[in-house]
């Protein structure tokens, strides 16, 4: 009687364990690549882009709705990571592209070669629909100057509440907003399957 109900924990154990493992092999993977620090950022640059207490973001091909109400709802879940002050983003107007300080995000771009001399120097994109993953291309800009550059890629997702695009997007600004100086390129560096 003993062995079979330890025979029962086992198999217990064993099928729970096996679920883990089956939800983390379906959740997908996402990666977040830095490419490159122009030698003029800084914090104290990021710091100057959101002196109005928010960073100004402008967004290309959002998956989740293509209008103006759309990207304002996306850019209001995205917050500067922690060494920022936790400053919220929001939308870019006429005036603020004027000035030229700026984050940039380009969802799932039609040219697969983009990268942060594109996105900051462009005011139009292409973008394809959103299959099973996707990529979004991220710049910090001083008007078409590149001053930071980060790539995501992953899994898509349905909603912009989905924790694991909420993690990318967090990852994917740590990347492109880091907390050091100068001009370094560093390698894809940063996984998280979770």
């Amino acid at each position: 009687m003993h062995l079979s109900s330890g025979s029962g924990i086992v198999r217990l154990i064993t099928g729970l364990a096996a679920s883990a493992l089956t939800v983390l092999a379906l959740s997908g993977c996402y990666t977040v690549g830095h490419v490159h620090l122009a030698s003029s950022y800084g914090p104290s640059y990021v710091a100057y882009v959101s002196r109005d207490g928010s960073m100004p973001t402008e967004v290309f091909g959002n998956p989740f709705g293509d209008d103006n109400q759309a990207d304002t709802k996306l850019v209001s879940t995205i917050t500067l990571p922690n060494g920022h002050g936790a400053k919220p983003a929001h939308i870019v107007t006429a005036i603020d592209r004027a000035e030229g300080h700026r984050m940039v995000l380009v969802f799932n771009p039609e040219d697969k070669l983009i990268d942060g001399d594109k996105a900051c120097g462009k005011t139009r994109f292409g973008s394809r629909p959103a299959d099973d993953s996707f990529t979004i291309q991220a710049a910090l800009c001083s008007h078409s100057k590149m001053i930071s550059e980060a790539r995501a890629e992953g899994p898509a997702s349905s909603s912009i509440d989905d924790q694991r695009f909420q993690k990318m997007m967090y990852s994917l600004l740590a990347e492109l907003l880091p907390q050091r100086e100068g001009s370094r390129p560093y390698p894809c560096r940063n996984s998280d399957c979770s």
